[in-house]
């Protein structure tokens, strides 16, 4: 059973690293492709904003003004 096991690692190890030397990513030639949004395509389910006030205190330092 560990024989077995380890013939497996081995053929597992020798295929990943031909497949590791067959693609090499820096050498993928990339082309641009745009993609343009349409004012369907958007929707905004939700708008929210937060306000978090703060207060300076006696030393010049901001300190939380919901405490």
């Amino acid at each position: 059973m560990q024989a077995e096991l380890e013939t497996l690692n081995a053929d597992l190890e020798r295929e990943v690293d031909a497949l590791d030397g067959a693609y090499d990513a820096q050498a993928e030639e990339l082309r641009e492709i745009e993609v343009r949004a349409k004012t369907t395509d958007i929707n905004v389910p939700v708008i929210g904003l937060v306000w978090m006030p703060y207060r300076q205190s006696g030393g010049g330092r901001l300190e939380p003004a919901w405490n």
